[in-house]
């Protein structure tokens, strides 16, 4: 069932669900047998960046896709905004057309 994988996440805190990614990305490291050096080199990302992520978490959206594209893990982030799709006819009818740019807010 779908929902079977749903909701584990959702039930997730924002560091633990940080945390769960970190870990995972160390895992594929050591699977690898590779040392944090030998990531940073492939990667290009530094080795105390890399230190920071699996410890702490911590890292920036471009040094982590580094890190996914050396762990050949980059694929899984085309998945995190899937574009919505309709699950209906009536769905279809009743759309509206996507809109650009978000709603402006009054100035004053």
């Amino acid at each position: 069932m779908i929902t079977d994988n749903i909701l584990p996440v959702i039930l997730l805190s924002n560091k633990e669900l940080i945390q769960g990614i970190a870990h995972n990305a160390r895992q594929r490291r050591l699977a690898n047998e590779w040392t944090r050096d030998e990531l940073s080199e492939y990667s290009k990302v530094s080795v105390s960046s890399i230190k920071r992520f699996e410890r702490e978490g911590k890292i920036s959206l471009d040094k982590l896709i580094a890190i996914a594209f050396a762990l050949d893990a980059a694929n899984e982030f085309k998945l995190l905004f899937p574009e919505k799709t309709h699950t209906s006819i009536k769905e279809i009818i009743s759309s509206k057309p996507q809109r650009m740019r978000g709603r402006r807010k009054n100035a004053y």
